[in-house]
């Protein structure tokens, strides 16, 4: 395996779990307070933040041909920039603070793009799955 595919899959799994605590924290908190107005945050944190970033990781590391492709990196900025711009954008709406739109806009559209670099990403490059020299060569 590719030391740059290993680098970038094991970097997003590292991330996720990053989001996986700070989600799972929010949602005891909202839970312990009754208060459940950052729901929606909860969601997107653990959703994008955790199930997506290391489902993307463990991709990069089991097909590194798509961990070594400049769409993953295209794909990790873009993922890395635009969910935290998402988050903070989603809890200064939440509390009625008009300045989350500009954040959580361009926020959300970085992350559409790193989904659309991931997708084209997996298409262009998985190929296969199975090593050139492991493929059987047929009968003559």
């Amino acid at each position: 395996m590719s030391r740059r595919a290993e680098k970038i899959g094991t970097s997003l799994i590292k991330i996720a779990v990053v989001y996986l605590l700070v989600g799972l924290s929010l949602g005891i908190g909202m839970g312990v307070s009754h208060d459940f107005r950052l729901s929606s945050v909860h969601a997107h944190i653990l959703l994008i933040g955790w199930a997506t970033m290391v489902i993307s990781g463990v991709v990069y590391v089991i097909l590194p041909k798509c961990g070594n492709s400049w769409l993953a990196k295209v794909h990790y900025w873009l993922l890395n920039v635009g969910l935290p711009g998402m988050i903070v954008g989603l809890v200064l709406l939440t509390f009625g603070k008009e300045t989350g739109e500009s954040i959580v806009a361009p926020g959300s559209f970085f992350v559409l793009l790193a989904v659309v670099a991931f997708a084209l990403n997996v298409f262009l490059n998985s190929g296969s799955g199975v090593p050139d020299d492991k493929q059987q060569q047929p009968s003559s």
